[in-house]
């Protein structure tokens, strides 16, 4: 999964046992606390004003009824993938450019780190100059990389 895709992938990943091998890349994989307080995206794209309004105000319903994350974080861990994470059967690879100015390659750090924690087979690489895609030159080697963690995994 790349980007919010990474996101999805995670969280399927903790509620199915089915999935054998998952590689995210640049992926929105933070915890809700990280979405809300370190998720400052950098990138001249600004939503259509209606779209913006429309997240902010699902973000502040969200907030009205179950307060912040830091306020009420038995709900926010109970939704939260990274707090899910003992479910998780599969081995993860993780890729981060160090130059994503949309999603901060500190999330997929931080992930890996509370992998680690709950005893799950996860690789990370980062990859200076690189942006959310991964651009050349070091495209060619995450995609090899990818490629050879599902061949030892799924072979």
């Amino acid at each position: 999964g790349h980007s919010m895709g990474g996101n999805i992938t995670l969280r399927i990943l903790t509620v199915s046992p089915d999935i054998k091998a998952a590689v995210i890349w640049g992926g929105v994989v933070g915890t809700y606390d990280d979405l809300m307080n370190n998720w400052q995206r950098k990138v001249s794209y600004q939503p259509p004003p209606n779209e913006l309004a429309n997240r902010n105000n699902n973000r502040a319903n969200l907030i009205a009824k179950y307060g912040t994350p830091k306020e009420n974080s038995e709900f926010w861990n109970s939704i939260d993938p990274n707090f899910n994470l003992q479910y998780i059967t599969a081995p993860i690879q993780l890729h981060a450019g160090l130059l994503d100015e949309e999603v901060p390659w500190q999330f997929s750090q931080g992930l890996e780190g509370r992998l680690k924690q709950a005893g799950k087979s996860v690789e990370f690489y980062s990859y200076e100059g690189a942006d959310h895609n991964i651009s050349s030159p070091s495209f060619e080697i995450a995609s090899q990389r990818s490629v050879d963690f599902f061949d030892r995994y799924l072979k």
